[in-house]
């Protein structure tokens, strides 16, 4: 193999790109990126946010409860379905 110079055929302009896209920032212009400050106001408002959310499986554990004490209420699958089929017949 012999070493091409930077005029030779033997070079790529496929190469020279590869070179300029090492991070993320280069998919960005200038124009449209964020300051450190921006950044920083970003990230915290982000972080005050997540701090006011609650865990969500509270609630997917609070319907759960709520649909075990409903069928609870009604005993069996008979009479919960007779209660279903009941209240679907008043609505119409």
């Amino acid at each position: 193999m012999r070493a091409s110079s930077p005029g030779s055929p033997g070079t790529t302009k496929k190469s020279k790109k590869k070179e300029d896209l090492t991070g993320l920032s280069s998919l960005v212009k200038k124009k449209d990126r964020l300051k450190a400050p921006q950044a920083i106001a970003y990230l915290q408002e982000f972080l005050d946010c997540c701090e006011r959310l609650e865990d969500p499986t509270d609630d997917v554990v609070k319907i759960f409860e709520k649909i075990e004490a409903w069928k609870k209420s009604y005993g069996d699958l008979d009479q919960q379905e007779k209660m279903i089929r009941d209240k679907l017949s008043n609505s119409e």
